[in-house]
């Protein structure tokens, strides 16, 4: 049996003994002749399998036990390089044609390359044998406990690492023979079913059954006090939550087999592994992690009380499933070779789970909110240092960066893009391919881009490069004509910039422009400056992005924008409209006020989504560019606009209103009462929010406990805030704990917010919402002065406590809007900045968003308080 030593010989190191040490022989050996690999290991060193037998108890400060890692050298080697970052290895062999030798081990570079030096060089089929232990990692990454009752893994995306020698890169794609010791009380989790659990000794020993092919960090396990609850259905699904809390998992356990099920029908395959374990886990990182068969989240994203969970939680519990399970046919069967190519995991899983609930929940009409993705997209993406899709990997730096919305959000885009060009069908015919050629393996983009041309019989290679391997966004200026009966359509393409942007606009986009008229649709692949289309005859009006399903932006001239208000577009194209109005706010095609005049306009649409277009637009007027007189005219301008919609919307859901309601009555009374400080509205937030604290949590619609908890705080005094953080420590569901902490990001008296901020370092927060008060203190007009500066003297102390990668996020909080400000963020982050985990780039960004918005205000203030002083 594969592995039989490693698990038999595990026996002695069960939960609270510690493991055998046998010192290590000294060994003569050469000095390595190789560099250390500090991006991707050696291609001559060909893992083939590792079995892991460790003992877990949470209870203890570290674990440990022995990993077994077989090896294929192409060639003689004295020196293995492999990953390990803070294991304590008290022995390591190395063991060839039937002969065992001593070999030593040393960690030699802090993001984790290891080691192993033989005393002879070895080549052809190796055996490596570590005896190890090593620290419960406190960054939420590798192994690592909440409190002393349980243990969780996050190994995504270099962190396996932390917690046994293995090499770390998601082109080593193995089986796992993984077996844990843990306290005779604990459940177990794994990636696979158990092939062996029983208890002896007062020891739980799990052996799981060998997994298929996998890379390092989609190997996962959990150790703790849970509950597990079985769904019906087929497949064994089953839901695992902290003792408790199962009763909670109802919701998603029902809404898990039809999107499986839709997506086993989209695939062509069925899922791909023997069971499914959605594990919900107290602190946690990410939002998800789509470990093979055994996905974990952070528990506000799959737990629902039905009592008391807003529909808003509800509907990103749908999504988030619908997201990860994409993952275990995306990214999980067939995995990228290297992190450049992480948008083939993000960029399809966010696609396709749109795609998902559009089929299962059509009434949920999710293609609008990945529409205002995009939107959001798209601006970072106009940002001077904005990084392709396929960005190269060369620092630990790229890989936490990759992580971010041009994997996920534009990655989806260009997806979604390319399907609309090729049609459903043979887009889907193509992805079918692809995984059917690489199931268990790894597979590029090229791979990708391959079986969709050979499934459709169209170019994709050219499309493809153009959106991946270059930052940006494309607008394409339309032009409709009508010449002695026939119709036309100019196109113009340059780079979309925002003013402030210095970028030149380089090789035209090969986009696919499809337009929507009323006489049909017309699609054209658009790969030069300027270009011409012929339509079948002259039309009343043209929607230059069809569906919305182009990346890109667009113009039209004012005779060609009117017939629009009355055409019949869909909601969707409505929403596109809306954004691309707005965008032309901030790239000053269009002089502040008529934007302003023209989004008037939208906030009586049908549709709350597209109503709620201009709040992003009024919320940068009245945060950045008025104030005094002008600012109160627009607030109350903006709150008459509003009115008759926030009468009709109400303050609670009613059963049978469409969900665009239930998600647009808190947005919009948020925005009213909390930014533009609508007074009415702000009383009556507060006023529910008393009855809240209260005990009479019926009082307030679930979608509305945020908003009631933020306006109580906004007006409250010293006793609200005792009793908010009486509420926060004695509440263990995730989404109250985080709308108790929004709210109290919402105190404006300079007491309450430094106690506020003081709340970031203390201990019964979790270290994911430790930024959370801060986050609203720094966004903040009347606090931002205050926040800043306790992050500045609080910085060490506050970034030891974070998770990894957060500390990287700061510098996109404390993005300013003035030179000043930027000037001093770039003071305090530089030399800084190499320290926190993707933490250069993101400060890079920040400094250009903040010349880019201090650029904006200066050049449409002056129409914008023109607009103001009319009103």
């Amino acid at each position: 049996m594969r592995g039989a030593a490693v698990i038999l010989g595990a026996v002695a190191c069960g939960p609270g003994v510690a493991p055998i040490r046998v010192p290590p022989k000294s060994v003569a050996v050469s000095p390595p002749i190789e560099a250390v690999p500090l991006g991707k290991l050696p291609a001559d060193v060909h893992p083939t399998h590792e079995s892991l037998a460790l003992w877990i108890d949470p209870r203890k400060a570290r674990f440990g036990g022995t990993a077994e890692l077989e090896l294929d050298l192409d060639r003689p080697r004295d020196t293995i390089w492999l990953h390990g970052r803070g294991l304590a290895v008290s022995a390591v062999t190395a063991t060839s044609a039937g002969a065992t030798v001593t070999a030593t081990y040393a960690e030699v570079d802090p993001i984790g390359v290891a080691r192993v030096t033989l005393p002879t060089a070895l080549r052809g089929h190796v055996v490596l044998s570590f005896t190890y232990d090593a620290a419960y990692d406190p960054s939420l990454v590798g192994a690592y406990r909440i409190g002393e009752a349980a243990v969780f893994t996050k190994f995504e995306a270099i962190y396996a690492r932390r917690a046994f020698p293995c090499f770390d890169e998601p082109r080593f794609k193995i089986p796992f023979d993984v077996m844990l010791d843990v306290p005779a009380d604990a459940t177990v989790v794994g990636n696979m079913p158990p092939a062996m659990d029983l208890v002896m000794s007062g020891v739980h020993r799990v052996a799981f059954a060998p997994t298929p092919p996998l890379p390092t960090y989609l190997v996962a396990f959990a150790v703790g006090p849970f509950d597990v609850v079985a769904a019906k259905g087929k497949l064994p699904i089953s839901g695992v939550a902290w003792r408790g809390r199962g009763k909670d998992l109802a919701f998603a356990l029902a809404e898990e087999p039809a999107l499986l099920a839709e997506q086993e029908r989209y695939f062509g395959m069925a899922f791909p592994y023997p069971k499914l374990d959605l594990v919900a886990v107290p602190d946690f990182q990410s939002g998800a992690m789509e470990n093979a068969g055994a996905i974990t989240f952070r528990d506000s994203a799959l737990l629902v009380d039905d009592a008391a969970t807003s529909f808003a939680q509800r509907i990103k519990v749908i999504s988030t499933l619908a997201h990860e399970t994409v993952h275990q046919w995306f990214g999980d069967l067939v995995t990228m070779p290297w992190w450049d190519d992480l948008w083939l995991n993000e960029g399809f899983a966010t696609f396709l789970a749109t795609r998902t609930l559009r089929t299962v929940h059509p009434e949920l009409e999710a293609e609008l909110d990945a529409l205002d993705d995009t939107d959001a997209v798209m601006d970072a993406d106009s940002l001077d240092a904005a990084r392709r899709i396929r960005q190269p990997i060369a620092t630990t730096h790229d890989i936490t960066n990759a992580f971010d919305g041009i994997t996920y959000d534009k990655g989806a885009a260009v997806l979604t893009m390319l399907e609309h060009y090729l049609g459903d069908e043979p887009f889907r015919r193509g992805v079918h391919a692809f995984l059917t050629a690489h199931a268990t393996g790894n597979a590029t983009t090229d791979d990708l881009v391959a079986a969709l041309a050979r499934a459709s019989g169209k170019p994709v290679a050219a499309v493809a490069a153009s959106f991946l391997d270059r930052p940006g966004v494309p607008v394409v200026d339309v032009v409709p004509t009508c010449e002695a009966g026939r119709g036309r359509v100019h196109l113009a393409q340059a780079r979309w910039q925002p003013i402030g942007g210095t970028l030149p606009g380089g090789e035209p986009w090969s986009i696919p422009v499809c337009l929507r008229t009323s006489a049909g649709e017309t699609c054209t692949v658009f790969a030069t400056r300027t270009a011409t289309v012929e339509l079948p005859a002259c039309v009343g009006w043209v929607m230059p992005n069809a569906g919305a399903a182009g990346y890109y932006r667009f113009t039209l001239p004012a005779a060609a924008l009117a017939p629009l208000r009355t055409a019949n577009l869909s909601t969707v194209e409505r929403l596109a409209l809306g954004h691309d109005l707005a965008a032309a706010f901030r790239s000053g095609a269009i002089a502040g006020g008529d934007v302003l005049a023209a989004l008037d306009g939208l906030t009586g649409d049908p549709q709350g989504t597209v109503a709620s277009v201009p709040l992003e637009t009024y919320r940068f007027v009245d945060r950045y560019v008025l104030d005094g007189k002008p600012r109160d005219a627009m607030r109350a301008h903006v709150a008459r606009l509003y009115a008759p919609v926030v009468r009709a919307l109400g303050w609670t859901a009613t059963p049978t209103e469409p969900a665009w309601r239930r998600t647009f009555r808190p947005r919009l009374l948020e925005f009213l009462a909390l930014v533009i400080e609508d007074k009415a509205l702000l009383d009556e937030a507060a006023r529910l929010g008393r009855r809240y604290l209260a005990g009479d949590t019926r009082a307030v619609d679930p979608d509305l406990v945020a908003l009631a908890l933020a306006g109580v705080a906004r007006r409250g005094d010293a006793a609200v805030v005792d009793a908010l953080i009486a509420k926060l420590v004695h509440a263990d569901d995730a989404q109250l704990r985080q709308q108790i902490l929004s709210a109290l990001g919402n105190v404006r008296t300079p007491a309450l917010v430094e106690r506020a901020l003081e709340l970031s370092l203390d201990p019964r927060l979790h270290a994911n919402e430790r930024l959370t008060v801060l986050a609203r203190l720094l966004q903040a007009i009347e606090t931002r002065d205050a926040a800043w500066a306790w992050l500045g003297t609080h910085f060490d102390a506050l970034v030891a406590l974070l998770p990894d990668r957060y500390g990287g996020y700061l510098p996109s909080m404390l993005a300013a809007c003035d030179p000043t400000r930027t000037a001093a963020l770039a003071t305090f982050f530089t030399p800084r900045v190499d320290a926190l985990t993707g933490g250069p780039r993101n400060l890079a960004n920040a400094i250009d968003a903040g010349k880019q918005c201090a650029a904006l205000v200066a050049a449409q203030r002056g129409s914008v308080t023109g607009f103001a002083a009319g009103l």
